[in-house]
Parts: C-alpha cells; structure tokens; sequence
C-alpha cells in the first residue's frame, strides 16, 4: 500500500471512530510514522477503540507520554519533523488484519448511495470519465 494510501485510510477510519478532522489528520500521518518505524500496529487498533477518548485525542499535546506503546513515540516524533517521513518508502508493508481492522471504520465516512444523494450530485452518475 502507498504512504499516501494508508495515511488516508487511517485519517478516515479515526474521522469514523469518532475523532475529530484534526486529530484524524495526525492520526493518519502518525500511522504511516509509526509502521515505517517497525513500531507494533497493535497500538493504532488500540488507539482507536479508545475513541472518543486515549491517545488520538491527547496526542501529540499531552504533556506525559506513555512511551511503552510506541504510538506516543510516533506522535512526538512528528510533533518535531513536522512531516510524515520524508524519506519513507513509496510503499509500506501494512498487515492484513490492520486493513481489515480500518476499513470499515472508514466506510463510516462514506455518504451512502441512495437517490437523494445522486440527484445532489453525489457519485459518477452515467458519465464516469475522471
């Protein structure tokens, strides 16, 4: 999977666990941060159901980090750099059970297909040319 694919994808599924855009957008950069650090993915599947609470919500603010998990590493890291990993590799080795864990939180985002949502402009509609 690219950086750029699971850093979405991560954002996404923190927005559908219930944090907020901000908190989501670091949440996916940290992802990429921490699985290129060889860090344990658990600690993003945790860091999720700890929503609306845990380490999303407080990090990277927190004024004590727990740095057993790895995710606090993560996070402070980025506070520092600023960036997601300038030189992380165009494609990360991102566990199945990790996606699979992750997608359907962020299918939560996705506007369901109905006719309302298609008559207001929602989806491809008869010409699908992007």
């Amino acid at each position: 999977m690219s950086a750029t694919e699971l850093r979405d994808l991560a954002r996404l599924a923190a927005r559908g666990a219930g944090a907020h855009a901000a908190q989501a957008a670091h949440f996916g950069r940290a992802t990429v941060a921490h699985l290129t650090a060889g860090r344990d993915p658990k600690a993003l599947q945790t860091a999720l159901n700890e929503l609306p609470g845990g380490p999303i919500q407080t990090l990277p603010f927190a004024a004590s980090l727990d740095p057993v998990d790895g995710l606090s590493q993560t996070y402070s890291t980025l506070r520092t750099e600023k960036v997601v990993q300038p030189g992380a590799p165009a494609r990360i080795d991102v566990p199945d059970r990790l996606v699979a864990f992750l997608t359907p939180l962020a299918g939560k985002t996705y506007v369901p297909a109905s006719e309302a949502s298609r008559l207001s402009g929602a989806g491809a509609g008869i010409a699908d040319n992007d």
